[in-house]
């Protein structure tokens, strides 16, 4: 989709404020993608192996941000039984560039947080 394109998406949507000859997205936009997008997201996902493309899917109930901790918790043990495996997958969903470490945990993994 075009720049030009999406601001008009924007537009439409009272999601874009003008401050000073300059445009900005309001806050509010920012879980909203245009439906085009949707569907490009969604055939990204699609075409993901199963455990990383149900761990996405997991995670994408959860927000921007998420905890390993807490995806732990939510995921079927048939997807990820322990951390080490969730961290795989986690792993498998950064080389993708799906997800990125957004607060390293330090020592212990399943205190990263990501987004």
């Amino acid at each position: 989709m075009h720049v030009r394109e999406l601001c008009k998406w924007l537009k439409a949507r009272n999601m874009l404020v003008y401050i000073n000859g300059e445009a900005d997205i309001l806050p509010e936009a920012s879980g909203l993608l245009p439906p085009s997008m949707q569907r490009l997201v969604l055939g990204v996902v699609d075409q993901l192996p199963a455990g990383p493309g149900m761990l996405v899917r997991s995670a994408s109930v959860l927000g921007m941000q998420f905890s390993s901790r807490l995806l732990m918790k939510m995921v079927s043990v048939s997807v990820a039984s322990d951390y080490d495996t969730l961290l795989d997958l986690l792993d498998v969903l950064s080389r993708f560039n799906i997800v990125a470490v957004s607060l390293p945990s330090g020592s212990d993994p399943s205190n990263t947080v990501w987004q």
